[in-house]
This record gives C-alpha cells, structure tokens and sequence, in this order.
C-alpha cells in the first residue's frame, strides 16, 4: 500500500494518474481500516490515508466521499482552479 509514499509527496507537477493513484491509495486505506486490528497496524494504516488525503488536498484536487458506497472519488474538473481574489 505504500510503495509509492515517497513519489507522491515529492511530485510538483500533479498528472490524472497521480490523482487517481492516490485516491486508489486513500479508498484502500480506508476499507483495510478496522478497530479489531492491531493498533500498530491501525497507525500505519491511518498514516497512510493522511498522507495521500493531505495530498490530494495541497494538489486542490475536486474530491468527495460517497456514503453508500463508502468510497472517495473524483469530482470533474478535477483540480480546482486557483481564487485570484
């Protein structure tokens, strides 16, 4: 799940395979998340999720959560443009 931690921090230029890729990451992290876990696991886990959730954000990537489904997922247009105010 984290083999890629290091490159999705590091990119500057965001692409709609990053994008994708972390909101892949984030579904994840979320559906392996589960309070019967061990609670080393739970962190690693949880660190995960934070990580590509705070990406997404810094990227101002359009991103939601579907409570039925239980999955984040892309809005479109998928970054949302700079406030010039």
């Amino acid at each position: 799940m984290n083999q890629h931690q290091g490159n999705i921090a590091e990119s500057q230029d965001t692409t709609l395979t990053q994008i994708l890729w972390a909101l892949q990451q984030l579904n994840r992290a979320h559906q392996a998340y589960a309070l019967t876990l061990p609670a080393e696991l739970r962190r690693q886990i949880a660190s995960v999720f934070s990580l590509h959730y705070r990406w997404l954000l810094r990227q101002r990537v359009n991103f939601g959560f579907d409570i039925s489904q239980q999955l984040y997922f892309l809005h479109l247009p998928a970054i949302t443009p700079e406030d010039n105010n």
